[in-house]
């Protein structure tokens, strides 16, 4: 497995950002959860227990955005399936997206852009914090 992980982080043309997000994968009409692992400018991981996925397979994967507002709509990406692994508890897989949206890229830029990110984990640290700091009544 370990020469498959170094072959396919040669095969990237974009470097994959860790992330850990819920989201939907659909495939044939089923909709189960997944949890986004890492993402890039051209693809992405993913974790699912979906037992019928595998390598060349198109699915559609929906997230948040993370944007608040009554006209956001979740990120809808058509991607295809490049590579898979397996340990005890769930599948990763590794996927190209198919096309890329503005609105994916908006969001990547917003994550990864230097300026944003640090305004980004400030934020993500101060909830954080606030959820470990236990209320005094």
């Amino acid at each position: 497995m370990e020469n498959s992980i170094i072959n396919n982080q040669d095969r990237r043309t974009s470097e994959r950002h860790p992330i850990r997000l819920p989201c939907q994968i659909i495939c044939n009409g089923v909709q189960v959860k997944a949890t986004l692992v890492d993402i890039s400018e051209e693809g992405l991981g993913f974790v699912t227990a979906l037992p019928f996925l595998y390598e060349g397979r198109k699915v559609e994967l929906i997230f948040n955005n993370g944007r608040v507002g009554d006209n956001d709509e979740p990120l809808r990406l058509q991607i295809e399936i490049k590579n898979q692994a397996s340990d005890s508890f769930a599948e990763r897989f590794g996927a190209r997206l198919k096309e890329i949206p503005q609105g994916y890229m908006n969001y990547f830029k917003r994550l990864f852009n230097a300026e944003c990110k640090s305004t980004f984990r400030r934020a993500f640290n101060h909830h954080a914090l606030a959820a470990l700091v236990p209320v005094k009544s």
